[in-house]
């Protein structure tokens, strides 16, 4: 059984259970076409390296390589209109997907395919602080787009091992802009590579092996 969260470009927000009928609550918030700065999704894990393995690499798959593994790891994911993608420090190296040049903590998926100027911006939390949580978990919401702050409401599913459901969240005054993606004084070059090449060796010793990304729940 896969629990799936699902949030329409109309603003629509519902939960499903493959293969299982679940009691339906739903939100409402503002269509994606309304929204041209904020955070729609989050997403955090708990004792990573004790949950469920789903073997090889699929394409479309995101990753990060650590020192060690984290206790803490999330995902905050924004939309952000940005009409001039090839102006900016955004490197489009797989296809609508890549990174932004001396950005370690985020990555971009461009919107453009499918008719909106637009990219979806994650960005990853790393916490190695050991805390209270025993036993491995994940959580994963969708926010109501706020113009400060941050929202007193979120649509969130977790699992039934959270001890304490995590959420990753960014302020609206830490979400990256169009503004920062035009800094090119800010700009490192992005090496690219195949992930296949490394991931048999990766995964026999079980532990990241290149430098940490800043953490910040």
């Amino acid at each position: 059984m896969r629990p799936k969260l699902h949030y329409h470009q109309s603003g629509h927000v519902a939960a499903s259970l493959s293969g299982v009928r679940i009691p339906r609550r739903t939100a409402q918030y503002l269509p994606l076409k309304d929204l041209s700065r904020a955070q729609i999704l989050g997403l955090t894990a708990v004792r990573p390296w004790e949950l469920p393995s789903f073997g090889e690499p699929r394409v479309g798959d995101v990753g990060t390589r650590e020192t060690e593994w984290p206790q803490r790891v999330g995902w905050s994911i924004a939309l952000l209109d940005h009409p001039t993608v090839e102006q900016s420090r955004v490197v489009l190296s797989l296809g609508n997907r890549g990174l932004i040049g001396g950005d370690k903590q985020r990555v971009v998926f461009d919107l453009r395919e499918f008719g909106r100027d637009s990219l979806l911006v994650a960005r990853i939390h790393l916490q190695y602080e050991t805390s209270l949580d025993v036993q491995p978990s994940v959580t994963a919401a969708a926010y109501p787009a706020v113009e400060r702050g941050v929202p007193d409401h979120a649509y969130v599913l977790w699992s039934s091992t959270a001890r304490n459901p995590m959420l990753a969240y960014e302020r609206s005054d830490e979400l990256i802009s169009s503004d920062d993606l035009n800094d090119f004084s800010r700009f490192m070059p992005v090496r690219t590579g195949k992930l296949g090449e490394d991931h048999p060796r990766v995964g026999r010793r079980g532990r990241r092996e290149l430098g940490r990304t800043p953490s910040g729940f």
